[in-house]
């Protein structure tokens, strides 16, 4: 399929309710080989919203961009659909924890990855915009680079909240409540579910729900008493900083600009 006779898409990529994914070629830059990701022009409550998305884009593009943020290259409408063309990455960090032989990271490589992460949302916060999907599954990998993408759920850092938003296993104990909530606050608790995936290997509950055993024994017995169980240690710099942003209280959880200069970031 040939867009606006410069966009070939040769390869769909990836299907689900909030559009496709193409790989495909810029016939003007050289056929360098890019991503195309085609979503419905039309809002759906509590869906990617490509509005939003769309928006959002032109806010990066005036902003200047960050390296930890997916580069944009063009977007555009036509008939029902919104078309984002953006750099082609090799895959995204969940792929990369799960190809780790151990089926985890090593921490070293957790923290570099991660502070790459955690300056790409300290930018979005600097501008005063949440992200609300933040998952290892929304950061590209590029040439060693960690990069955050998908804005389709972003609102201004100081909107409350109420809507149940972003992938079940990254959710804030206070979005999963249904209640009120600060977005940034449930942006640091999503970041610290991410660490705590590219150390272990898997998420800390299915849902941050007394409902579930898993998050009802996090609350009784505490971050340590989890790690202990599962066999997993790590410097006491890096424990603090995942129980800093893993605080079930909101108003107990790191910041962003905390976690860019805690002590187990230095040096990466």
């Amino acid at each position: 399929m040939l867009l606006r006779e410069r966009y070939l898409l040769e390869t769909k990529l990836a299907e689900g309710i909030n559009g496709i994914i193409w790989q495909g070629f810029d016939l003007l830059r050289d056929n360098e080989p890019i991503v195309i990701k085609q979503a419905p022009s039309v809002q759906r409550k509590n869906l990617d919203d490509a509005s939003q998305e769309k928006h959002m884009v032109s806010m990066l593009l005036e902003w200047g961009g960050h390296e930890n943020i997916v580069e944009y290259l063009d977007e555009f409408e036509l008939g029902s659909s919104w078309f984002l063309v953006m750099e082609l990455c090799e895959g995204d960090l969940l792929q990369r924890v799960q190809a780790s032989p151990s089926g985890h990271m090593l921490e070293t490589v957790s923290l570099h990855c991660f502070r790459q992460v955690a300056q790409a949302v300290h930018f979005l916060h600097e501008h005063d915009v949440a992200h609300r999907d933040l998952s290892l599954e929304n950061v590209l990998v590029h040439n060693g680079m960690s990069k955050l993408c998908d804005f389709g759920l972003s609102v201004p850092a100081n909107q409350v909240c109420d809507d149940t938003v972003g992938k079940a296993y990254y959710m804030a104990p206070e979005v999963v409540a249904e209640g009120k909530y600060d977005p940034m606050a449930a942006d640091m608790w999503s970041l610290g579910i991410m660490l705590f995936i590219m150390l272990t290997g898997s998420p800390l509950t299915p849902l941050a729900s007394l409902r579930e055993r898993e998050f009802t024994a996090f609350k009784l017995f505490g971050l340590r008493a989890i790690l202990d169980a599962w066999g997993i240690t790590t410097t006491a710099s890096t424990f603090s900083l995942l129980e800093g942003l893993l605080q079930v209280e909101p108003s107990r959880r790191l910041s962003v600009g905390d976690v860019i200069a805690h002590p187990a970031l230095q040096g990466f």
